[in-house]
């Protein structure tokens, strides 16, 4: 089960780190206080990351409203087929 660790950068913002995925990933994300956010994907315990991104505060908002599932309906063709009657 994935677990959450977060601590407070001084001066800077927030670090939220989710380990323990299902992949295998581990996924830290950096707030900073002027709304900036950088997300980081590692495999395991390497400490080179696989992949970066930057967002603004509104882009991140949007995207965790699409991760929730509060913006964004998955489309009739990938939900799953009702169970055989």
């Amino acid at each position: 089960m994935a677990t959450l660790e977060e601590t407070e950068l001084p001066g800077l913002g927030w670090k939220y780190v989710l380990r323990d995925t299902d992949a295998g990933d581990r996924f830290v994300l950096v707030t900073h206080h002027g709304g900036k956010r950088e997300v980081y994907r590692f495999a395991g315990d390497s400490d080179a990351p696989l992949d970066v991104f930057t967002l603004t505060e509104d882009e991140a908002r949007r995207f965790a409203a699409m991760l929730l599932g509060a913006v964004v309906a998955p489309s009739p063709r990938l939900r799953a087929a009702p169970p055989p009657a």
